[in-house]
């Protein structure tokens, strides 16, 4: 967990991490580019609205495929997503249910804002298959060999 001014420069330097760390981990390139945008974004409000100088933490984790970037900002609850329109709120809580958008919460006096990306699979999905097959040949092949009743279970 990394601490970073809430400045234009700590902005910069924490995008910069994110962008590094979901580059290295190999995320979707589309994925990076918009949760760098998104957190840009949303550093910048909570800058416009700090009355005082304030910093924020910046967690970069990789789970079980799932790469995370999580912010927080202590202070008072501030959502940054509360200024979307009615009908855009029900796509963006939708969005952030499927992972595809950043979820806000208040938690311990912070202001919490998460991002989910996923990591791009070492073998695609038609790598995958043709894997499946040898795999069920290799195994398959010999079964035929063996006697009856263990062939047949």
């Amino acid at each position: 967990m990394e601490k970073y001014a809430l400045t234009g420069e700590g902005i910069a330097l924490a995008v910069n991490a994110i962008e590094e760390f979901l580059e290295k981990h190999k995320a979707f390139r589309r994925q990076t580019v918009s949760i760098r945008l998104t957190a840009e974004e949303t550093l910048l409000k909570y800058m416009e609205s700090a009355k005082a100088p304030q910093e924020f933490e910046l967690s970069l984790v990789k789970l079980f495929g799932e790469l995370k970037v999580i912010i927080r900002l202590r202070g008072e609850s501030f959502d940054p997503f509360s200024d979307i329109p009615d009908d855009e709120a029900l796509l963006r809580q939708t969005l952030a249910n499927i992972g595809q958008a950043p979820t806000y919460s208040f938690r311990h006096g912070a202001n919490v804002i998460a991002f989910a990306a996923e990591s791009q699979k070492k073998l695609s999905s038609i790598g995958q298959i043709l894997l499946a097959v040898a795999l069920g040949l290799l195994f398959g092949f010999p079964a035929r060999f063996l006697p009856g009743s263990a062939a047949s279970t």
